[in-house]
């Protein structure tokens, strides 16, 4: 009975990832969904599937299971206050939570979810939480950096713009490691946080390995301050970056406006749409709590950006221009307005918020010889790299995370 015990302890603490490291990561995934069950199998390497406790503690071992198992399909289901598990036919049994705890950094699986199937490398913990799961990825910081540089833009042949990515991504993580702490993970992996939908696997993905690899350890902060910068990045600026208080009413002093030459031309440079006039006018009306006017009219029909504006101003009243641009779904706040028959034909520039890196301009950028650092020096005011060891003890003393 003792060796049994022994037996379990041993492989419960030789599993490279149920215990985090300094530099792993909890990233909760389908974030935008709600699921009742899904579909775990390995894809590579060794897992150990344990059960845990109410309070997510470690339980037992209930199955170990390599990718060259003949069994390595698992599906599981929320039953209420447990999670159910079964591989093929047969129970595993019911559960306050589960960790599939994977043997080394080689390990990877695949979750299928809601008819959609994503490959990860690391560890998956899966508890429930009312009617549905909830599912988060532990896995080492740079598998998630390059899963991230694939996600967000991984379809063009540049290193240098996958370094700076890289470098961001990182940055971006490091400092908003205890965005969803209280509730058991770092990140999400939509765009509240940054988008992660996979491991990198496509077709670029041995070239933005490279781009991790060769930029590991890097982040960004602030040349004062030290801190690591709140690391902003969009697909294209149309031309003109905004500064963070104009897009979030928050200042940030390495977020500053200026003109972008670089995305110029790109892909999602300009792009054109088309409102119907009155749901326009209406809607810019209520806004600045006035009446539909001839004035007001003359307005919206002569409304033009030569450069970034921020508000649409009339009569001393404005409103944000990405009130607007939410509320009809614009790829962008920066666009002129002309009038045709009953409707606006909004002809626009950029796509995103346009804080930070415009990621079509660094694909430029990186087309034209320049390196990662000339990229992000380029996009961020008052910015130095620095080693992101040199943030240990601050990463480690962040409050623990339960799984």
């Amino acid at each position: 009975m003792r060796s049994g015990i022994l037996i379990i302890l041993c492989i419960i603490f030789s599993c490279h990832r149920i215990h985090s490291q300094p530099w792993d990561i909890k990233v909760r995934l389908f974030s935008n969904e709600n699921f009742s069950e899904c579909l775990f199998r390995v894809k590579n390497g060794l897992y150990h599937i344990i059960a845990l406790g109410q309070n997510r503690e470690l339980v037992d071992t209930i199955f170990t299971v390599h990718s060259t198992s003949e069994n390595t399909l698992f599906s599981i289901q929320n039953t209420g206050q447990y999670i159910h598990i079964k591989v093929g036919k047969k129970s595993l049994g019911k559960f306050y939570a589960l960790a599939f705890c994977s043997e080394d950094t080689s390990s990877n699986f695949l979750i299928h979810v809601n008819k959609k199937e994503r490959w990860y490398d690391g560890s998956l913990l899966l508890w429930p939480q009312n009617q549905n799961l909830i599912a988060v990825n532990l896995v080492n910081l740079e598998q998630y950096v390059a899963g991230v540089v694939e996600s967000e833009g991984g379809n063009v042949d540049q290193l240098e713009y996958f370094k700076a990515q890289a470098v961001l991504a990182r940055t971006f993580a490091i400092r908003n490691k205890n965005k969803h702490i209280k509730e058991g993970y770092n990140l999400k992996d939509d765009i509240s946080s940054q988008v992660y939908h996979s491991r990198a696997y496509y077709r670029n993905a041995e070239l933005i390995k490279r781009a991790v690899a060769e930029t590991l350890d890097t982040i960004v902060v602030d040349s004062e301050t030290g801190d690591p910068i709140f690391a902003a990045f969009h697909a294209n600026s149309g031309g003109y970056t905004v500064c963070a208080e104009d897009a979030w009413h928050r200042k940030l002093p390495n977020l500053k406006a200026k003109q972008d030459p670089y995305s110029e031309g790109m892909s999602s440079y300009e792009w054109v749409k088309r409102l119907p006039k009155k749901e326009v006018q209406e809607y810019i009306a209520r806004k600045l709590q006035v009446q539909i006017t001839k004035d007001l009219v003359d307005a919206i029909d002569s409304f033009t950006q030569p450069t970034r504006l921020n508000h649409f101003y009339f009569n001393g009243k404005s409103f944000p221009l990405r009130d607007l641009r939410f509320h009809f779904q614009l790829r962008s706040t920066f666009f002129d307005i002309r009038p045709e028959g009953d409707y606006y034909i909004l002809k626009g520039r950029g796509n995103g918020h346009g804080v930070g890196m415009s990621q079509e301009g660094a694909i430029n950028m990186a087309s034209q010889g320049f390196e990662y650092r000339d990229i992000i020096y380029f996009y961020y005011e008052n910015i130095k790299f620095e080693s992101l060891h040199s943030y240990r003890l601050l990463y480690t003393e962040a409050p623990p995370l339960a799984f």
